[in-house]
């Protein structure tokens, strides 16, 4: 006779159940993108907020709180901004453009965030307000 006894069918079943238990928290565990995009949105935010600061002429501010997920980006609609994923920041800052797009700091300064045990943070450079995410 060929084929697979019930005992032998029941066994491989047994095995794949635990295999999919030990992997599947891993799989769902999203929180290191969540971090990443979190600092990736705000990059965009603060590139979008220099811009229109100099596509208007008339100064603009991005303001982050920590330990809150929300921030605010003067002239942007809506003003009031959520970061995504359950991040959210680990640093308090209020960056000022000017109506050249140049940041009201003199050193390059980093902001930070954080979801669920991960962290990813992003620079802002003096004078040109490059923004890079770490």
């Amino acid at each position: 006779m060929q084929g697979f006894s019930l005992i032998e069918l029941v066994i491989v079943i047994l095995v794949a159940a635990i295999v999919a238990v030990a992997a599947v928290p891993r799989l769902l565990d999203t929180s290191a993108i969540d971090a990443v995009t979190a600092a990736e949105t705000a990059a965009t935010d603060i590139r979008a907020v220099q811009s229109l600061a100099m596509y208007t002429g008339v100064p603009r501010s991005i303001a982050f709180s920590s330990g809150s997920p929300d921030y605010t980006a003067g002239g942007l609609l809506p003003p009031a901004r959520r970061l995504p994923g359950g991040s959210y920041a680990t640093t308090t800052i209020s960056l000022n453009f000017n109506s050249f797009g140049e940041p009201n700091i003199t050193a390059a300064t980093d902001v930070s965030f954080y979801a669920g045990g991960n962290a990813s943070s992003l620079t802002v450079l003096p004078y040109t307000g490059e923004v890079s995410v770490n």
